[in-house]
């Protein structure tokens, strides 16, 4: 290849790197987005941006899970990042919502990839569900006044039964009753 056609080449190469770069679109989703736990246990995931190549001065979302599958604990702002009104927002278990998360810095400047907020959940019953996220209407993500339109990405929750105890263990508990019972007829005897 002649230096010429080199030239072209590595131009064209860099245009492309530079476009797929500019287009990476800003996301809004969980640290973990396939979770598999079982029905008891209570866990925690986190709500990250991805992508963002603007500073976020704030933002807030809306949560909608699986009532019948999960329970919300808590939920809490990171405030080590966002110090000025960080809202926890509102819990609905019986709906299976939680609204109006929000969070706001003067102090920080987030980009990247940074935390938003902490969710723990009780896993209430075994299924398969979503958790999905919505951009708060009250308080939409933003950039120097400037509106930023991030996409918002869901996870997925595997509940699994709570493991039973193998019938082998039954028999055996039964079997050691059933000869205590005996011992204690022998010695009344």
């Amino acid at each position: 290849m002649n230096a010429k056609r080199m030239s072209k080449f590595f131009s064209v190469l860099c245009l492309f790197s530079i476009s797929s770069v500019a287009t990476a679109a800003p996301t809004v989703g969980f640290d973990n987005s396939n979770i598999s736990v079982k029905v008891g246990d209570i866990f925690s995931v986190n709500v990250i941006g991805n992508d963002f190549l603007a500073d976020v001065d704030g933002g807030g979302f809306n949560l909608l899970f699986d009532k019948a599958l999960l329970k919300i604990d808590s939920i809490t702002v990171l405030t080590s990042l966002w110090e000025f009104l960080p809202q926890n927002g509102t819990i609905n278990n019986a709906d299976g919502t939680a609204s109006e998360i929000q969070f706001n810095t003067f102090a920080h400047h987030n980009n990247g990839t940074f935390n938003i907020a902490s969710l723990q959940f009780t896993a209430l019953s075994a299924g398969i569900g979503q958790l999905n996220l919505s951009e708060s209407i009250k308080n939409p993500f933003a950039s120097g006044g400037d509106a930023i339109n991030p996409t918002f990405l869901a996870g997925n929750v595997k509940v699994a039964s709570a493991v039973p105890l193998p019938g082998a263990l039954w028999l055996m508990m039964s079997s050691l009753g059933a000869l205590g019972l005996m011992g204690r007829k022998n010695k009344q005897s």
